[in-house]
């Protein structure tokens, strides 16, 4: 077992411990990434989810900021939600005991610990559900992969994962300014550093256009759908046949709707393009899923097959 892997299994005990409910079980099935290559998931949870009765009480939903309140309305939310975080507050700051960090974006963002199998972060994902810290919804989820360089088999993963499991809206967030995933990197990919990173890795490419897929279940279809994308993110992975041939339907996909086979860069310096791809989006989608299902052996079912939170169980006691 990986080091990482190790060290994020303690991460869930400490988790599960502070449960009083087990969560309910599906059969485990490992996603194991490509060789060497570790996954880091973060996931950026606005102040809204956690408090929906304010943000429809003062907020009016959305449709009004902080600012277009009146003094007096701002008081009184801050009392609100002041007293609604005494309880919050130290759940969620127990998360980082036991080895979740806290990022800087939105109200609150879990970084979970790097892993090889990402059926752990999946389990840690499951236990801050039942624990009622993590709120779902289609909130931003970033991917930072270990070892893997930009380039045009790096852009083709992204806009494979952005064609199966993202909506055009998010896209679309971002072309507008008011998405945070274009704010930094090129085009929804961004190079990390060995400062930023863990276990010695010299760098990584975070993935910055993901969301929240609508259940657990749809999540794990995009988890084992980037653990097997990775393993053609190795040197010796982008030689193998079926990822040439991948690579090769996505180049005819792309010039037959006018797009260029390479990294777009950021939306405002190339807007002709990333407007033509929201234009095209929901073809290239089916397109997509055709290409994944014929060369990859990745079939996604384009419907949701359940409602219901599905948790994962491990093999092993913790």
């Amino acid at each position: 077992m990986h080091l990482a892997d190790e060290r994020a299994l303690a991460t869930l005990a400490k988790l599960q411990r502070t449960r009083s409910q087990p969560p309910t079980t599906f059969p485990y099935t490992p996603l194991r990434a490509g060789n060497g290559v570790l996954v880091g998931f973060e996931i950026e949870v606005p102040w809204r989810a956690y408090f929906p009765d304010l943000w429809k009480k003062y907020l009016c939903a959305g449709s009004r900021t902080f600012s277009d309140l009146s003094r007096t309305e701002q008081s009184a939310l801050s009392n609100e939600c002041s007293l609604q975080e005494r309880s919050l507050l130290p759940r969620l700051q127990a998360t980082q005991a036991c080895g979740i960090k806290r990022g800087r974006d939105h109200y609150w963002e879990f970084a979970f610990p790097p892993v090889h199998d990402l059926t752990i972060a999946l389990c840690i994902m499951d236990s801050l559900i039942d624990a009622e810290l993590l709120p779902w919804g289609r909130w931003s989820l970033q991917a930072t992969i270990s070892g893997v360089k930009p380039g045009r088999d790096a852009f083709v993963a992204l806009l494979l994962l952005e064609l199966l499991f993202v909506r055009k809206v998010r896209i679309q967030q971002g072309l507008s300014g008011h998405g945070a995933w274009a704010r930094k990197g090129r085009g929804g990919l961004m190079v990390k550093g060995p400062h930023l990173l863990e276990y010695n890795a010299p760098s990584a490419l975070e993935l910055r256009s993901l969301e929240l897929p609508e259940t657990l279940g749809e999540c794990r279809k995009l988890f084992a759908t980037i653990a097997h994308l990775t393993h053609f993110l190795t040197p010796l992975g982008m030689k193998a046949p079926e990822w040439q041939s991948a690579r090769s339907a996505i180049k005819e996909m792309l010039a037959s709707h006018d797009l260029p086979f390479s990294e777009w860069g950021h939306p405002k310096n190339l807007s002709a393009v990333w407007d033509r791809y929201i234009e095209h989006f929901d073809v290239l989608r089916t397109e997509a899923l055709h290409i994944a299902r014929n060369h990859l052996g990745i079939a996604i079912s384009t419907s949701v097959n359940t409602t219901t939170k599905e948790a994962t169980r491990l093999p092993f006691s913790l």
